[in-house]
This record gives C-alpha cells, sequence and structure tokens, in this order.
C-alpha cells in the first residue's frame, strides 16, 4: 500500500503545483502595477491567517477524534492518546487535504469566470 499512496502522493502533488503559477499569474494581472506589491501581501496575509494559524486547531481536534484508549495523568485528569484507530486516522490525513483543497477551488471557478467577462485592460507599448 505504501507504494499506491507514494505514487498517488506525487500526482497529487504535481497536480497542485501545475494551478500554483497560473494562480500567482493571475493574480498579478489583474492588479494595476501600484496595487501588485499590496495584493501579493494581502494574498499571503490572508492564506497564512487562514491557513496557518488554525489548521493545528482542526487537525488536532480531528486527530483526537480517532483515539480508541485514552491515558490519565498522575492527577486522575485526562492525559494523551494511547491508542489510535489506524483506518480512521489514515482517512483523517488524506481526506481533510483532500477536502480542503477541493473547496479552494470553489473560489477560483468564479474568479476564473469574472475575469473571462473583464474586457483586456491596454498594456503600456503594447499595439
Amino acid at each position: 500500500m505504501l507504494l499506491y499512496f507514494m505514487i498517488l502522493n506525487l500526482v497529487c502533488c504535481f497536480i497542485y503545483s501545475l494551478g500554483a503559477m497560473p494562480g500567482y499569474m493571475v493574480l498579478i494581472r489583474s492588479l494595476t502595477p501600484e496595487e501588485k506589491s499590496f495584493g501579493l501581501g494581502l494574498h499571503l496575509l490572508a492564506s497564512r491567517a487562514l491557513g496557518g494559524i488554525p489548521s493545528p486547531i482542526y487537525y488536532g481536534a480531528a486527530i483526537d477524534t480517532t483515539c480508541i484508549k485514552w491515558g490519565t495523568t498522575s492527577c486522575g485528569g485526562p492525559g494523551a492518546c494511547r491508542m489510535y484507530d489506524t483506518d480512521a486516522y489514515r482517512q483523517l490525513y488524506i481526506g481533510i487535504p483532500s477536502v480542503l483543497r477541493g473547496v479552494s477551488y470553489i473560489p477560483c471557478i468564479f474568479i476564473l469566470r469574472a475575469l473571462r467577462r473583464r474586457p483586456p485592460r491596454a498594456q503600456d507599448g503594447a499595439l
């Protein structure tokens, strides 16, 4: 199964990387030269704030749902997980990024449709 996982992971990473540069190109080309640095900064801030800060929280909560046996501390309180359900853990580990990546394509579709309707802007020096 490891070989199938590695092949599937390689294909998914390749497909994801095909969309990264065109996404930046759409962002850069849809902004005026004065707005490009602000737009890229805002894009980076939004992606870090929406993806970097809450992701450990929901990943941790999702992983905790796969725990079969919880340990206890010396005071009698809840401790760390002793045993995980490996099938559920595997599905979460692969399922959460797949769902989040799939949902992230929805705004891209709307943006591309809006850009198709927008008339092309005359570039400096272009005929």
